[in-house]
């Protein structure tokens, strides 16, 4: 049985598509920056306490933002956004706050990720293929419940 071998023009065209693609998610990353990579939220077993992050959108374009946490983590049930979709003007930032209601019976440290997703436009690929390209950003936040700690034995 002779095996089908892609001809060189459906190999130049994959190269040029995969080519573009890097040059064109390279560029585009850069439309959405965070200005620290995590956030640190210092609470107490019953108290609500807020972290803080400012995403800054450097593009000439508005970004429209979904953001979630990704996973499951342990604190999923407890730590929330202040908004989970929301638009970023061009050349703006947005102050997001990140909400943790800790439990009574919570204690130590915890952590989970929030993802920032957006459509970063579209490329044109072979054969009037148009290719939507979404890009996703994800900062780790991390609960410490204070006066929880015990020590390793």
């Amino acid at each position: 049985m002779a095996m089908n071998r892609p001809t060189l023009k459906v190999l130049f065209q994959i190269a040029v598509v995969l080519a573009a693609i890097a040059i064109f998610t390279g560029v585009s990353s850069a439309s959405l920056m965070l200005r620290k990579p995590s956030v640190d939220i210092f609470a107490a077993q019953g108290d609500i306490s807020y972290g803080e992050v400012i995403l800054d959108n450097v593009s000439d374009k508005p970004l429209h933002i979904k953001a979630s946490f990704a996973g499951d983590a342990d604190c999923s049930s407890w730590v929330r956004l202040e908004s989970e979709e929301f638009v970023i003007p061009a050349g703006s930032s947005r102050s997001l706050k990140i909400i943790a209601d800790v439990p009574y019976d919570i204690s130590g440290d915890h952590s989970t990720a929030v993802v920032y997703s957006y459509q970063a436009g579209q490329l044109q690929g072979p054969d009037d293929l148009i290719l939507n390209i979404k890009m996703h950003i994800e900062m780790a936040v991390n609960v410490h419940v204070a006066g929880t700690f015990q020590a390793a034995n």
